[in-house]
């Protein structure tokens, strides 16, 4: 991320502090962690270096886009993907955690399991979004956020940009924007997910086809913007700010038993 903001920053003159990078996330495809994980100041390894100047090139290539614009902003509500993946179970049923003690919750329990007893928590079920269109042509790009951790479930070795790419592809169709020069862009940034992903546990779920899973749940997300996506009311005078907080965790070490 670092170094795509000084790519950024060099190629366009768009200062590091104004650029966010916002992610998403896959088990289906390779890592940009480094060679060693525990070293945060290594040097960036050749497919660092690549990821990074692919980010900064995405960014060109909107740049050489530019044109006018208005704005708007919205919500969809889509409740019947995410599920809290912690759960309080009945006493003396969670496994003992790496610090030799029982906590009261776990994650991941065995779906459907009698000694689950309740989620550890709500989900957030809302689809937050902005979009922005060309006056008098049509639609620019689409950004949405869900909280949804992934969806797994592709074939073998398959490299995917998981149901995050497959909710931007059906988006992009739903509105009509793949037939547009430039084409529209959807995108979808990872929600606040750390503990929501798409298994129900309360219930055991049946097993299903490679990328099955994913395509019903891009297909129902984007299915659900539409009708707020057609009613949107855009404006070309809109202000813009925005809170960034950066909390410290302190760092809990086992002891030597």
């Amino acid at each position: 991320s670092d170094e795509a903001g000084k790519l950024i920053e060099q190629r366009l003159k768009i200062p590091r502090s104004h650029v966010l990078i916002s992610a998403t996330h896959t088990h289906s495809a390779s890592s940009a962690m480094g060679q060693d994980r525990s070293d945060l100041q290594q040097s960036l390894d050749d497919y660092q270096q690549f990821v990074a100047r692919r980010i900064a090139d995405g960014v060109q290539r909107a740049f050489n886009n530019l044109r006018p614009a208005e704005m708007a902003f919205g919500t969809a509500e889509a409740p019947e993907h995410v599920f809290n993946r912690r759960w309080f179970m009945q006493p003396g049923t969670v496994p003992a955690n790496p610090f030799g003690t029982t906590d009261l919750v776990k994650m991941n329990p065995p779906a459907g399991s009698p000694n689950l007893t309740e989620p550890a928590g709500p989900t957030d079920p809302t689809v937050s979004f902005l979009a922005f269109r060309e006056p008098g042509v049509g639609p620019i790009t689409v950004f949405s956020a869900y909280s949804l951790h992934y969806v797994g479930g592709v074939r073998g070795r398959d490299i995917s940009a998981d149901y995050y790419g497959m909710y931007c592809e059906r988006l992009a169709r739903l509105l009509g924007g793949q037939e547009q020069d430039p084409p529209l862009v959807a995108l979808m940034a990872n929600g606040t997910s750390g503990d929501i992903n798409n298994i129900n546990f309360g219930q055991p779920r049946p097993s299903k086809k490679p990328y099955e899973q994913m395509q019903f749940v891009a297909d129902d997300v984007a299915k659900e913007m539409h009708t707020p996506l057609e009613n949107l009311k855009y404006s070309d005078r809109i202000s813009l700010a925005a809170r960034y907080r950066e909390p410290t965790l302190r760092w809990r070490h086992p002891t030597e038993e």
